[in-house]
């Protein structure tokens, strides 16, 4: 942890399973200090999130087997993108059967969203004229969402804006929110469409994380003042400290 106590969290995965997405929600929804990281650079880190597609790679597997066996952080397995997945709950079951740990399906997108005023009229305007229309909000084409009469270009420019915010799925469900709740601003637009994305299901495995987490601090500690005491630096210092955290039963 740095010294104000912020969990520091490697964030890694292989091209295009939305590492950066995901660092940005960990830091809005926790407030840890996430960094994407290269896959051998982890190691002063206090927990790794691992970030997987669909389904894990070969490069997945080789780098959670090398954190079994060198004792690095603690490692979080998380499946990306999962609001463009109908299925990802099950094939996130199935890629922690196949890997031997938990993975949990989290929508980076939706985790980090945070709307603005304007968003969260458009999406307001677009959801009355849809239930004016007795349309519905689940048909799978993009185009299709928005009714007819959405055709100026401000209009398509918020779509545009507001898709690259929420994606497909964000927008549908924003609309029915919308259509249930009317009265949500966009502070309670986002907070229904961070509630959704799943990010929250990876507290309880975090907190699992924390003994772990602390130990690893406390060895790495003793190891920096084992090194600076054998390098004559401040040496009495770090013999009285080392004498009392073995007392205390560091190893």
């Amino acid at each position: 942890m740095d010294a104000d106590g912020t969990l520091r969290v490697a964030v890694s995965g292989t091209a295009g399973v939305g590492v950066a997405t995901m660092v940005r929600a960990l830091h809005r929804r926790f407030g840890v200090a996430a960094t994407a990281r290269p896959d051998d650079a982890d190691a002063d880190a206090d927990l790794l999130v691992r970030v997987i597609g669909a389904q894990e790679r070969g490069p997945d597997r080789v780098l959670l087997d090398r954190c079994r066996r060198r004792g690095g952080p603690p490692v979080v397995v998380i499946a990306g993108k999962a609001d463009a997945r109908p299925t990802a709950d099950r094939l996130a079951r199935a890629a922690a059967d196949r890997l031997g740990l938990p993975v949990t399906p989290v929508s980076g997108l939706l985790a980090g969203v945070d709307l603005d005023d304007a968003q969260a009229a458009a999406l307001r305007r677009w959801a009355d004229r849809g239930r004016d229309a007795g349309r519905g909000f689940g048909v799978p084409v993009i185009a299709a969402m928005f009714p007819d009469g959405a055709t100026d270009p401000a209009d398509q420019r918020m779509r545009a804006d507001v898709l690259s915010s929420v994606g497909r799925t964000g927008l549908v469900a924003a609309m029915r929110a919308l259509v249930d709740s009317p009265e949500l601003d966009a502070a309670g637009l986002s907070a229904h469409l961070r509630g959704i994305s799943g990010i929250d299901a990876l507290i309880p495995a975090v907190r699992a994380a924390v003994p772990a987490i602390v130990e690893r601090r406390r060895v790495l500690a003793l190891a920096e003042v084992r090194l600076s005491a054998a390098r004559g630096h401040r040496r009495e210092d770090a013999e009285r400290w080392l004498a009392g955290a073995v007392g205390t039963g560091a190893r």
